[in-house]
């Protein structure tokens, strides 16, 4: 048997899936926020927030806490939505985390995704897999090695679960890797799209990402409350009841429905995504007959991309947040049967 981890370091959540080769994988999902330990809020009624929400480690010897809600960091620390994201302390922290979640000592393979423009440049995905590979010191009395990684671009996840998933008939399984499918995967920093022809063999060349991208929606829906109401929730107070799925957020005396702001937040947002998306995809001249569409930010573009493409079948799966990390998982079960 051996020791498998899929894992998601995003910009939004911290995804995990792992288990043995032989079994079916566990996952967790938290929060992608990370902050040296002294910045935590404590919690009004006993305990301390890291305690409760996040997980304690170390990075370089500091104390650290990855997986916290926004509402649990007492100073202000900003988010990191930059290209120097991958390797900064708050990654190593998040990382850290994750590897800390799967429980094992020993990991035999570790599949790790990139979006799709750093995926094509191979001195990206050389650097994380150095980051990633080897031994790490994760909380004052706990180390665990990491054997092999593996790096694939990050929406092929998905198209591994939709094949080998729970979230569609075996019928269509089978069919799908006989056909044309371009997978969507709107994240928090970016949205990012891959196109597999038949016998699931990777397009680099009609693949790419946009900056248009969940954080672009929340934001939109923020200014659009703030026209509305006089003022508006943080950035970061949104994105928690997005991913709490909370219906309505609290201004002044009033509770506001979210819903609306999202959806013509996200139509705005998508056009520009696919504006980008389509030009790529003009040098392709085989009918895209499946469409799926996972990430974070699944359900809000949902719409738009039938819109899209009427005519082809839309796949999504029931939990769209973890297909990556599930087909990260299911491609490294793979590698060692």
């Amino acid at each position: 048997m051996a020791n498998i981890v899929g894992m998601d370091i995003g910009y939004g959540n911290l995804k995990v899936a792992f288990g043995v080769d032989t079994g079916q994988p566990q996952t967790e999902i938290y929060p992608a926020t990370a902050i040296p330990a002294e910045l935590v809020a404590s919690s009004l009624f006993g305990g301390d927030q890291e305690d409760e929400n996040g997980i304690r480690v170390l990075v370089d010897e500091a104390a650290w806490v990855a997986g916290v809600p926004a509402a649990a960091v007492q100073r202000y620390a900003p988010r990191q939505l930059h290209e120097g994201y991958v390797g900064s302390p708050a990654w190593k922290a998040l990382a850290h985390a994750g590897l800390l979640l799967s429980g094992f000592t020993e990991i035999d393979v570790l599949v790790v995704g990139l979006p799709v423009h750093h995926f094509d440049d191979q001195a990206r995905r050389k650097h994380l897999e150095a980051l990633l590979q080897g031994t790490h010191r994760v909380s004052p009395r706990r180390q665990l090695v990491v054997h092999t990684v593996r790096v694939v671009p990050q929406p092929v996840g998905a198209y591994i679960d939709a094949l080998n998933g729970p979230w569609n008939a075996e019928a269509e399984q089978e069919r799908l890797s006989e056909e044309t499918c371009l997978v969507i995967d709107p994240g928090f920093f970016s949205l990012d799209w891959t196109l597999i022809r038949a016998g699931g063999r990777y397009a680099p060349l009609a693949s790419g990402s946009s900056l248009f991208a969940v954080s672009k929606v929340i934001e939109e829906a923020r200014r659009r409350i703030q026209h509305d109401h006089g003022a508006a929730p943080t950035v970061a107070q949104l994105e928690q009841c997005l991913q709490e799925h909370r219906p309505a957020v609290r201004v002044y005396r009033q509770d506001v429905p979210l819903a609306d702001y999202y959806a013509k937040s996200a139509t705005n947002v998508a056009k520009e995504a696919f504006s980008e998306m389509r030009a790529m995809l003009r040098q392709v001249d085989e009918p895209i007959n499946y469409l799926i569409l996972a990430g974070g930010g699944a359900l809000l573009y949902r719409d738009s991309v039938a819109e899209l493409y009427p005519n082809s079948t839309l796949l999504c799966g029931p939990n769209p947040e973890i297909c990556n990390v599930l087909g990260f998982w299911q491609l490294g079960a793979q590698g060692t049967s």
